[in-house]
């Protein structure tokens, strides 16, 4: 028998849990609380690789360690990406991710391209849908550090995973479009 559960402890933890869950729902999360809970499960995220008429992919910088001192990422660039809310679907979690990191402009038709299994060491455990878009008309917008660039002109650091499995993926989707 477990000892460390008592009736009060157990009670304490839902409050808490039920608390959590209105939390992520409303994205209200403080930034520490909401990296202790990504990484207690597996995760499911919709990864964005959107790119322009002449190939170069959309990244974004996150903010520095002295700006977000909990972000795994801090200073990392990466791919638009968001992860998935307990009761969204597919098409929810990238509407919101278009809305939120991209904002303006219209896509070409997207499709979902893979799905990656990632164990992050900084995350945990992530199901990764990646989606290729390319931007047809209009500029994304990004309140921080972001921009177009060409895949032999990456900037550094990427966040590992998206360097090393997503965006090559992206890129054979891209390349066989005649870029």
């Amino acid at each position: 028998m477990n000892t460390i559960w008592t009736p009060q402890l157990e009670a304490e933890a839902i409050r808490i849990l039920t608390i959590i869950e209105t939390e992520v729902k409303e994205r209200r999360l403080p930034r520490a609380v909401y990296e202790a809970f990504v990484r207690t499960h597996k995760k499911i995220s919709t990864e964005l690789v959107l790119y322009n008429e002449k190939g170069k992919i959309w990244l974004i910088r996150r903010p520095s360690k002295d700006i977000n001192p909990d972000d795994p990422y801090a200073g990392e660039w990466h791919l638009p990406g968001v992860v998935h809310n307990a009761h969204e679907t597919t098409a929810q979690a990238f509407d919101r991710l278009f809305r939120q990191e991209i904002g303006e402009g219209e896509l070409d038709e997207h499709s979902e391209v893979k799905t990656f299994e990632i164990d992050d060491g900084r995350r945990g455990l992530y199901c990764a849908l990646l989606h290729v878009c390319r931007l047809r008309m209009g500029m994304p917008h990004n309140e921080g550090d972001a921009d177009f660039f060409a895949p032999s002109a990456l900037p550094t650091p990427i966040v590992t995973f998206h360097k090393d499995v997503l965006i090559p993926e992206a890129l054979k989707v891209i390349n066989a479009a005649g870029f």
